[in-house]
């Protein structure tokens, strides 16, 4: 092909390009609620990068037609999948995707994509069609001139292009993004998007015991997306749960109504650690294995899953002794439970000192990986529209997760046993418990992020222990509650950052829990008179505010916001406005 043409024809195409680029960026913007701002932002960095991207073409490959069109349909083709995964990680997660958090589940696409049969090829297809098609486009369109461009023919874009980029790297401080975050491109590159960075304590001064008791061991199972409703233990009519129902059977209690504070996992991790939100941590703070640490506790780290996912690992490191992680391994998939099994596996023999264990298991999570000999409930095979679409096959939804469930148990089972038999069980005390749940179409929606339905947000909390337990607020807690009931068992302060209170409180009944998530819905909980009502305010209007009687109605059916008195509603919509500031984003 012979490309004879004015210099300046480019011009005009990439005008028409980013104009389209425009409307599907106004479109992923409206729907996931960021600010337009980003549409210009984002279009401005963009026509730097096509920019840059022909300058080079007609500078170092003039006399290479056709390598020019390879490069432009690979700049396309990346623009392309970055949209797609970040309207996928928005709507999922809510958050956008890093070069880091690619590279990961890169390395890992092989163990991700053997349960989903169809999915490699789909995706090789779907691949190769979109490249063709920008290839063949660029091929037919676009016109590149025969000589190298002069200073004088493109002053204007080069400056553009120079203080574009000059604006981004003054105006973008990676531990604060203000108007950036959320732009798809220096997101992308910064890996900064979700990071939460705070202080942890580097080092922690170890506090002299007055008396030389060993302290039981603490073990914390983290069953990320455990709903307490699919589990039989919380009476749920499939046997999804068996051992768990057993542990309850010789002496384990469990919390009747057992909240999170929040949808989602870095903020639900937080909390059963920190007691707080993640959000409201003060610049100094210290987790629960912090405060063990300084009284002798060996804190060990063992789990599944993207620890780097908002910064995880950075917020809780300091005062860790063992820290295994599925994502920096390569034996296992990132998500594989059995990664826990194989690392128990490894631990020496208890020797009387007292350890902290975090486990962090995803059977129960949608992302996990799950095994054909847990799939108890059939049909539940997802094929590719259950995927995109779950509301088209909700039975399969369902019956997926209690597998999930059931698969979940009889991990706990394997890690508690092995930790029996290497002697960590001869004084202990556990915690089983969700971080969020997952909906399941309850509220005409799948997944999580979403609301603050208890499908979302209603999770299980099961204390055990060889002693006598003895909690004295059973019927409702949150997840803010774990980490002082846990000191307070094991005879240690409690951190007064704390917001959560001690189940041995003897308080009458539990103080309000404030909740949130990520799309301008909040809720508050208040327990009086034998009632747990739950207040749902959604600030952007969205839908009407709400009120449930959550003992009587726990799969929130019936709105009692008009049969209620009003002075209740008023009371939980002035608390939760005032906890959460929002009259000043009103």
């Amino acid at each position: 092909m012979t490309y004879t043409s004015s210099k300046h024809q480019f011009i005009p195409f990439l005008g028409i390009h980013l104009a389209f680029t425009a409307l599907v960026m106004s479109i992923i913007i409206l729907f996931n609620e960021l600010p337009f701002i980003l549409i210009f932002l984002h279009l401005s960095i963009l026509f730097s990068l096509y920019f840059l991207t022909y300058v080079f073409c007609q500078t170092v490959l003039i006399n290479a037609p056709l390598v020019k069109i390879l490069l432009f349909s690979l700049v396309s083709f990346f623009i392309f999948w970055l949209y797609i995964l970040n309207t996928l990680a928005l709507n999922y997660w809510g958050s956008t995707v890093t070069f880091s958090f690619i590279w990961l589940y890169l390395c890992q696409i092989n163990s991700l994509l053997e349960d989903i049969p169809f999915a490699l090829l789909l995706v090789l297809i779907v691949a190769i069609s979109v490249f063709c098609l920008f290839f063949k486009f660029y091929n037919r369109h676009v016109v590149f001139s025969e000589a190298k461009p002069s200073w004088g023919d493109f002053k204007v874009y080069y400056i553009f292009s120079f203080v574009v980029m000059l604006n981004v790297f003054i105006s973008f401080d990676p531990k604060d993004p203000k108007i950036w975050e959320g732009e798809f491109i220096t997101n992308l590159v910064l890996n900064s998007t979700g990071i939460h960075h705070l202080y942890t304590p580097k080092i922690l001064i170890p506090i002299k015991k007055n008396d030389k008791k060993i302290r039981p061991n603490i073990i914390y199972i983290h069953l990320d997306a455990m709903r307490s409703d699919h589990m039989s233990a919380y009476g749920y009519y499939r046997n999804t749960t068996p051992y768990i129902d057993k542990l309850l059977e010789h002496g384990a209690e469990k919390i009747t109504v057992a909240t999170s504070i929040c949808s989602e996992s870095i903020c639900g991790m937080v909390a059963a650690l920190g007691s707080n939100f993640i959000d409201k941590l003060p610049n100094k703070f210290e987790l629960l294995h912090h405060q063990l640490k300084k009284y002798g506790y060996k804190n060990n780290f063992i789990g599944v899953g993207n620890f780097s996912w908002g910064g995880f690992d950075n917020i809780i490191q300091g005062g860790i002794d063992l820290f295994s992680r599925s994502d920096q391994q390569s034996d296992y998939s990132i998500h594989d439970d059995f990664y826990i099994i194989n690392e128990l596996n490894k631990l020496p023999q208890s020797k009387n000192k007292e350890n902290f264990f975090f486990l962090r298991y995803l059977s129960s999570h949608p992302i996990g990986k799950h095994f054909n000999r847990y799939r108890k409930y059939t049909p539940s095979q997802k094929n590719v529209f259950s995927y995109l679409l779950p509301s088209l096959d909700d039975e399969v939804a369902i019956n997926a997760y209690d597998n999930n469930t059931l698969q979940a148990d009889d991990l706990v089972q394997r890690s508690l046993s092995i930790l029996k038999a290497k002697g960590y069980l001869e004084n202990y005390i556990l915690v089983i418990y969700g971080d969020h749940g997952d909906a399941l179409g309850e509220h005409g929606y799948f997944g999580h992020y979403t609301g603050l339905y208890q499908e979302e947000i209603g999770v299980p909390m099961i204390f055990a222990s060889n002693k006598a337990i003895g909690l004295s607020l059973k019927e409702y807690a949150s997840i803010l509650d774990i980490a002082p009931t846990i000191l307070d068992f094991v005879d240690i302060p409690i951190p007064k950052q704390y917001i959560g209170i001690s189940l041995f409180s003897e308080v009458e009944n539990h103080p309000l829990t404030f909740h949130s998530s990520r799309t301008g819905v909040y809720s508050v909980i208040y327990q009086t008179n034998n009632k747990l009502y739950k207040y749902i305010y959604y600030r952007k209007a969205q839908k009407a505010n709400e009120l449930y009687e959550l003992f009587s109605d726990p799969k929130e059916r019936n709105n009692v916001i008009g049969s209620v008195s009003g002075n209740i509603s008023l009371y939980l919509e002035e608390q939760l406005i005032g906890y959460f500031q929002l009259e000043t984003e009103l």
